[in-house]
């Protein structure tokens, strides 16, 4: 993954197009704002259609941060409280999320019981804030290694939770699982994506599936863009099938292989590394290990529905890292579906192996789509590949000759690049504007082959060129710390840092 922004319809709105969890649960009620920041509030826009690049200067013009895609046609920003509002192009004023729609149904607010629940902040939340917060109303917290950086665990009673839930800087409060609070090694996943931004996890559903409006069946083409050298073609393509197969099971969603990656209702399947071509760049081996695009609509044609994997991750098949099951839960997100908040489900956002859907996968799936009867013929549901049989010991070879002396082995490199920011001038700089040009030079003694930046709040992204690089690095009110860091073909790096101050 990277890594992971409402609509002022009424509650029917949601129910139609994208469903916020607490609100179809439980009745709206107000609640005191708490927050670390009062100057600052996270608040949903909406739009009367699909917002675009223009609706989304403006806002960064008022000193606006759009955050998260909220659908169908709205954005959560954070917003400072001084913002002018007047003359944006919305359809009423900004709205706050609720804490009932904050806090998962499957969490009870009356419970006098602990529990232990995953918190999630807004993106661009401090951890320190985070801390803070979870301290202020009692909780004890938890450490996990694999937990996404805007998320904590907690442990509290529910009328604690529930106080969590009021603070403006909380996005989602949902159940921890049995993993997460033992320490298990578990695989997380931020959510599926959107051209406009992530989703927050209290969307259960965006949009109607590929079907439309109402319970029907759907085709969905299907091809291979580009495929890992860690897995052989034939066994991949058949654990994809199998994951395929495992949905086709439950709803009538065919799936058929081939086509053109362009045409409408078409699935393309790539392994990238880094910046592969969309807005969400790879993180390397660990964390994020896939993202998938939500159906059109939201999500425009063609990138709508495809699945990248990481492919500097591990895979593999039956082992960790399991290809079938990060299959299998990409396609829950392809299809439509958010994340659920019950552990073991295969859409829970934390997960290890996946074998077949859950009850609650199958609820969720045949409320987008025709459930498939059980006298409907179900399509073939592929084999895992059969192991190789051992191959035949090849004779024995004649004893060896003595090995002629290698030549001496070229020294490793060891050396690192050296980076200079040379725009702004001044380590420290104060700044209004939304944005930052950074630029500067980098040299090594062989060669530099990539420059990185990064931010305390965004995870970032490569600059233009080497030698000579230059970025345009997104803003956030108050402190943003950059990280410039070059790399060389051996791996050594050098990174300087830049403190911009955005008031």
């Amino acid at each position: 993954m990277i890594p992971r922004v409402i609509l002022l319809a009424s509650i029917c709105a949601y129910a139609l197009f994208g469903q916020v969890k607490g609100r179809l649960q439980a009745p709206r009620e107000a609640a005191a704002a708490k927050s670390l920041h009062p100057e600052r509030r996270y608040r949903i826009l909406r739009y009367g259609s699909r917002p675009g690049l223009e609706q989304m200067r403006e806002l960064a013009k008022r000193g606006y941060v759009t955050l998260q895609f909220v659908p169908d046609n709205g954005v959560l920003a954070a917003m400072p409280v001084a913002a002018v509002a007047a003359g944006l192009v919305t359809d009423g004023a900004p709205e706050v999320l609720e804490f009932v729609e904050k806090l998962s149904p499957l969490l009870s607010a009356q419970t006098a019981e602990r529990a232990f629940a995953v918190v999630e902040f807004f993106p661009g939340v401090p951890p320190g804030d985070a801390h803070t917060i979870a301290q202020t109303e009692g909780l004890v917290m938890r450490h996990h290694p694999d937990l996404l950086p805007n998320q904590v665990i907690v442990e509290g009673t529910g009328e604690q939770l529930r106080s969590l839930a009021e603070w403006e800087e909380v996005s989602y409060v949902f159940p921890a699982s049995a993993e997460l609070i033992g320490g298990q090694a578990v695989w997380a996943c931020a959510g599926a994506v959107t051209d406009l931004g992530p989703v927050g996890s209290y969307i259960s559903k965006i949009g109607h599936g590929w079907d439309g409006p109402g319970l029907n069946a759907a085709t969905l083409g299907y091809s291979y863009a580009a495929l890992t050298g860690q897995i052989p073609a034939d066994a991949l393509k058949a654990e994809f099938q199998r994951a395929l197969a495992e949905w086709s099971r439950v709803v009538r969603v065919h799936f058929l292989e081939g086509g053109d990656g362009r045409e409408k209702k078409h699935l393309n399947v790539l392994f990238g590394k880094g910046g592969h071509g969309d807005a969400y760049a790879f993180d390397g081996p660990g964390q994020v290990l896939a993202h998938t695009f939500y159906p059109s609509p939201p999500n425009p044609e063609p990138i709508a529905g495809d699945l990248h994997f990481d492919d500097a991750e591990a895979w593999k098949i039956g082992a960790d890292v399991d290809f079938y099951s990060v299959a299998l839960h990409e396609m829950g997100h392809a299809l439509g579906l958010g994340h659920s908040d019950m552990p073991g489900d295969v859409m829970y956002a934390y997960y290890r192996r996946a074998g077949n859907l859950s009850a609650g996968d199958v609820q969720a799936i045949r409320e987008l789509y025709e459930a498939r009867a059980e006298a409907d013929p179900e399509p073939p549901k592929p084999e895992p590949p059969k192991p190789e049989p051992p191959k035949p010991e090849p004779p024995k070879p004649d004893p060896p000759k003595p090995p002629e002396p290698e030549p001496p082995k070229p020294e490793p490199d060891t050396v690192p690049p050296r980076v200079v920011i040379s725009w702004p001038a001044s380590s420290s700089v104060v700044t209004s504007s939304p944005a930052i040009a950074v630029r500067g030079e980098a040299s090594d003694n062989i060669e530099v082959v990539r420059v990185l930046w990064s931010s305390n709040v965004y995870e970032g992204g490569v600059a233009e060129g080497t030698a000579a690089w230059s970025a345009n690095v997104p803003l956030i009110m108050g402190v943003n710390r950059i990280t410039v860091r070059a790399y060389d073909a051996a791996g050594n790096s050098a990174a300087r840092t830049l403190t911009v101050t955005k008031r």
